[in-house]
């Protein structure tokens, strides 16, 4: 028997057939019933957090469904940031992140789409259709053109403070103080990629894995320190040239 108390477990949500449509749900069947929970426990009426928001981390995810590893935990996140289906943001200090679930009022609305292929359940990256549009099809089909194409990583690209956050949760053996550095070097390694190498649809997504790669790499970077001993050695040997 539901507890009347608990207003969280009351109400509904609106799930599309097309969820399981979904490539993401096709790859990983394991993430619908996390994927449905999240939408099911984000906030209706902002409390404390957004409208649209929950407090969540990997270790919470895991309590709540068992049968998911840490890794596949943080995975699940992965791919969901990478759809554009949730934001998360790091609370420094807290144990546990700020996830958004982005279009969270079509989860709320009661009128069924016109298509369902322009769910949310299947995400696009840069939608330019317009439903009130005459030309609207047409705009559909423009905008998932543009959508496979991707973009140039901006010249003037400045580390965004939330992807600087991403590296200090997710990797924290990468000293701090090199990221900033670390980021001028992606910067500039991706600005001088020539045509479609260049080109990606998710820069975002870029740099976690660029930061996941280099976690070992700053050490590397460093110059080995030459053997005192063996330029004392190579001096005296100088000195007896000179003398000699």
């Amino acid at each position: 028997m539901q507890d009347k108390s608990d207003k969280s477990k009351a109400g509904f949500v609106k799930i599309h057939r097309s969820l399981f449509d979904n490539p993401l749900f096709t790859k990983y069947p394991e993430f619908i019933g996390p994927w449905v929970w999240i939408i099911a426990k984000a906030r209706f009426k902002a409390n404390g957090i957004g409208r649209g928001q929950l407090e969540l981390s990997r270790r919470l995810l895991h309590k709540q469904f068992p049968y998911l590893s840490l890794a596949k935990c943080q995975r699940f996140f992965d791919q969901l940031i990478d759809q554009q289906m949730i934001k998360i943001d790091p609370q420094p200090g807290q144990k546990v992140s700020i996830v958004t679930v982005c279009n969270y009022e079509i989860y709320q609305s009661f009128d069924a789409p016109a298509d369902p292929q322009s769910d949310p359940q299947t995400p696009k990256i840069d939608p330019q259709s317009d439903p009130s549009s005459k030309n609207g099809s047409k705009n559909d089909k423009n905008g998932k053109e543009k959508s496979t194409r991707g973009t140039r990583l901006p010249a003037d690209f400045k580390l965004p403070e939330d992807w600087k956050n991403w590296v200090l949760v997710n990797v924290p053996a990468f000293p701090a103080d090199q990221i900033n550095s670390e980021a001028e070097q992606f910067r500039d390694y991706w600005i001088s990629q020539p045509g479609q190498k260049g080109v990606k649809l998710n820069w975002q997504a870029t740099w976690r894995n660029w930061m996941r790669n280099a976690r070992s790499v700053p050490a590397a970077r460093q110059p080995k320190p030459r053997s005192s001993s063996i330029l004392a050695e190579r001096v005296r040997r100088e000195q007896e040239r000179a003398n000699g």
